[in-house]
């Protein structure tokens, strides 16, 4: 899914989503969001044990992660690393 697809997905949300929601949405496996969450590398909000997600919270997230200081997005950084493998040139 596209970025700007996912971050108006999360903004118009408004209610806290579940893993299975988070993962379709973001194309991240379960298991890994399982351990982001414990490891505390994307924002959640525990409810009786249960790991959810604001989605609010989880748009900032995902676009500071793109653009990290105002670098390239992650994907523009792959495309450029893969137009310079292409003609031999370095990013």
């Amino acid at each position: 899914m596209e970025v700007k697809m996912i971050l108006d997905a999360l903004r118009q949300r408004n209610s806290v989503m579940n893993v299975q929601e988070v993962s379709e949405l973001l194309g991240l496996s379960k298991s890994l969001l399982y351990r982001m969450a414990a490891a505390n590398e994307i924002p959640t909000i525990r409810l009786s044990g249960a790991v959810r997600f604001d989605p609010g919270q989880l748009a900032a997230w995902y676009e500071a992660r793109l653009n990290p200081l105002g670098r390239k997005s992650v994907a523009a950084e792959k495309l450029s690393i893969s137009r310079a493998s292409l003609t031999g040139q370095s990013a």
